[in-house]
């Protein structure tokens, strides 16, 4: 933990094996740390800066993510699930599993997977639109840009890049 007022380091806190990510919530009570070589997330509690759990999930763990009430948005799901993104609403999470060149849904209601959308080869990074409508997913390895309907949770268009596609953003 570090000490934004100068900088300096506040107290190290230990988690498992190779971590690799870390988001906080929005209300920056908890801190989630995807831990790859360990296959869990270990969640700290940024007031004691204590870990309260550990959590297991799928093999090498990468992306995580908050939806906007403060919940935990990682599910080990496909094959490295790499990153992900959540809808505005915090309705679904579209999780990228770039080994399995799939995107998984997962319904936040029902804390289930929905489907499985068929995607370019190893997908990277993704943006969701401020209105939620669609889902846009770079794929490392095809040069492609999957473009996904939220609603039907299919790939509605698919964007040809220049050159490998990894990180996104959107200009709306």
């Amino acid at each position: 933990m570090i000490r934004t007022e100068n900088n300096s380091e506040l107290t190290k806190i230990q988690v498992g094996a190779v971590p690799y990510s870390i988001v906080i919530t929005p209300n920056g009570n908890f801190a989630y740390v995807a831990n790859q070589q360990s296959s869990n997330v270990y969640v700290i509690n940024t007031q004691t800066n204590a870990v309260i759990k550990i959590i297991p999930v799928g093999l090498l763990p990468s992306g995580l993510d908050v939806s906007p009430d403060g919940q935990l948005q990682n599910v080990g799901t496909g094959q490295n699930p790499l990153g992900l993104t959540v809808t505005p609403n915090g309705e679904k999470v579209y999780i990228l599993n770039s080994s399995g060149s799939d995107v998984s849904v997962f319904n936040t209601a029902t804390n289930t997977i929905t489907a499985a959308i068929p995607v370019g080869l190893y997908p990277y990074s993704a943006a969701c639109t401020p209105d939620g409508s669609r889902i846009y997913v770079t794929n490392l390895l095809s040069t492609l840009i999957s473009v996904i309907d939220t609603a039907s949770d299919t790939v509605v268009n698919t964007i040809t890049s220049e050159i490998y596609p990894a990180g996104i953003a959107l200009r709306i």
